[in-house]
């Protein structure tokens, strides 16, 4: 009757166990929905069941029930079992980067675990546990080679799960091995009887599972924490170069104006002492040298003014219409030879963009063109584009379509040797190498560029039958 008493007290304690552990799952998948906690409510629901009808739990309610039908039902909870040991290993895994490996071994876990429950369900009940029971011994093995192959896991984390693994290899093939008939001398001991009543109740798992659900909790609000102070550190540095920014704009235009002052000084001098040598006087050769050297120096003071204007300019929508006829004498008439141009411009075609940036886009082209042309030729064509006609394709665009818009093209012909570098034309200060010699510091395409996006157009370029084409899309829709 103590032996009787006791197995009892063994058995419902188990059950017991495993129904709170049950409810505590359900807690913990509504404060954590992850993987982790949705697969072990799957493997303690499971657990439970196996342990209520495999303990006599089932009499009362099921006393209808045929006892072969009773038995099928253990087999089959057996084999949801074995499967729900495989998933809990993969739920523990699933927030880091498993290995194919070991991706491609719980899908064969899973068919092998599918192919055991049909053969139980088709009558072959033995063949069918077999099947299962070598999934079970297999699992341990498969899950400490995917925690091995996971190269970004907490030290700690890994440790623990190689642990309870070892605990799970020992304590599960000992009693396999019991139930099985082997070392028969065991099986009245007590530790092994004990643990054979309550039938393996998940406590085990549960104190695993529920200090990875806190842990991994922990660690997300650690990683959150770290994040905000990465983006308030971020911040902080930002507003730090905003000021930076700020300063050396002020700097440039203080030293822009400052510099331009002595310029025009330096350049009227020049002037007055052109005026008292003759052509071809020495001095007048040195004064000219001088004099090109003043106009390279102006120059970049006004290319690096734009550069930093640019940078710093909010647009409006324009809604004015500049027509581009007017637009292109007034600007190519500043050129010493203007008949070094063929233009054409179609009838009523206009550009709707802020004056100011288009003149700098437009007159940076012609300069590029006037110097560096090789058979002193330039060809610019103006025309309007329409929906109907054409659809703007360039890799600039970043797929923006321009249906509405002024299309303007110049075109120079290049000596072979002299093409630009293509992935580097708009870059500031590249300059091809056989100019360098030439005036100028490989800013005026930089400014081009920016220029064009402060205004939304498109600038592409082409290299076709030894001629270097720009071209420069401007919408014509008002913001």
């Amino acid at each position: 009757m103590d032996i009787v008493l006791s197995r009892i007290k063994s058995i419902t304690t188990g059950s017991t166990i495993a129904t709170l552990l049950c409810i505590f799952a359900l807690v913990f998948v509504f404060f954590a929905r992850t993987m982790l906690t949705y697969t072990y409510l799957w493997c303690q629901a499971v657990i439970a069941l196996h342990i209520f009808f495999s303990t006599g739990g089932q009499s009362e309610p099921s006393s209808t029930w045929a006892p072969e039908t009773l038995n099928l039902l253990l087999h089959v909870l057996f084999v949801f079992r074995v499967c729900a040991m495989g998933l809990l290993g993969w739920g523990f895994l699933y927030n880091y980067e498993m290995s194919r490996n070991y991706k491609d071994c719980m899908i064969i876990f899973a068919l092998i675990c599918l192919l055991s429950l049909c053969l139980i369900l088709l009558g072959h009940v033995q063949l069918g546990l077999e099947i299962a029971l070598a999934v079970f011994v297999i699992n341990p093995i498969v899950q400490v080679l995917g925690i091995y192959e996971i190269k970004k896991m907490p030290q700690k984390m890994r440790i623990v799960l190689y642990a309870t693994y070892g605990v799970y290899v020992v304590s599960g093939y000992c009693i396999s091995l019991v139930a099985l008939g082997f070392f028969s001398q065991l099986a009245t001991a007590d530790l092994v009887q004990h643990v054979s009543d309550v039938r393996l109740n998940g406590l085990l798992i549960a104190a695993l599972t529920f200090w990875a659900v806190i842990t991994e909790q922990s660690q997300q609000k650690l990683e959150k924490m770290q994040e905000i102070q990465a983006l308030e550190l971020n911040a902080a540095q930002a507003h730090a170069n905003q000021n930076l920014v700020n300063e050396r704009n002020a700097l440039i235009d203080m030293l822009t104006h400052e510099l331009k002052t002595p310029l025009s000084t330096i350049r009227f001098a020049l002037a007055t002492l052109k005026s008292k040598f003759n052509a071809d006087d020495e001095s007048m050769g040195r004064v000219q040298r001088i004099d090109s050297s003043v106009i390279r120096m102006n120059t970049m003071i006004e290319h690096v003014a734009r550069s930093n204007k640019i940078d710093r300019t909010v647009l409006e929508a324009s809604t004015a219409k500049i027509p581009a006829a007017e637009l292109m004498e007034e600007l190519i008439n500043e050129f010493s030879h203007p008949e070094r141009f063929d233009m054409n411009v179609e009838e009523n075609t206009y550009f709707q963009a802020d004056r100011q940036m288009l003149t700098l886009i437009l007159e940076n082209l012609l300069s590029n063109a006037y110097k560096y042309t090789a058979d002193q030729k330039i060809s610019i064509s103006i025309d309007h584009q329409t929906q109907a006609k054409s659809t703007v394709e360039d890799p600039a665009s970043h797929g923006r379509s321009m249906p509405n818009m002024t299309r303007f093209t110049i075109s120079n012909r290049v000596a072979a040797d002299s093409e630009p570098d293509e992935a580097r034309l708009f870059e500031r200060y590249y300059r091809h190498p056989n100019f360098q010699n030439h005036a100028g510091m490989g800013i005026g395409l930089s400014l081009v560029h920016s220029a064009a996006e402060k205004i939304g157009a498109l600038v592409s370029y082409r290299h076709a039958h030894g001629c270097v084409i720009f071209e420069v899309h401007i919408s014509n829709e008002s913001a």
